[in-house]
């Protein structure tokens, strides 16, 4: 990375929750997904990530740390 987005990725990351979940889905939004990622790029993939966007933004849905969430899926692993 340049300077620059060094300084921005720095600066973004001292944001709010919300507002880093703005700014990263206006970045995710603007650039073109990579050939193997199409799939993802279909019309239910991006409305679905839309919705889990949105409800973040709204307080609607809970957000875990990456920590978190290897206990959750450790300990759902654990049950099966």
């Amino acid at each position: 990375m340049t300077q620059l987005a060094d300084r921005i990725l720095k600066d973004a990351l001292t944001l709010p929750e919300r507002q880093r979940v703005q700014v990263a889905s206006e970045l995710l939004a603007s650039v073109k997904p990579p050939l193997d990622l199409l799939e993802e790029d279909s019309p239910e993939f991006v409305a679905e990530i839309q919705r889990r966007a949105d409800a973040v933004l709204r307080g609607k849905s809970r957000s875990f740390s990456w920590e978190e969430a290897q206990r959750i899926v450790a300990k759902h692993l654990k049950r099966t």
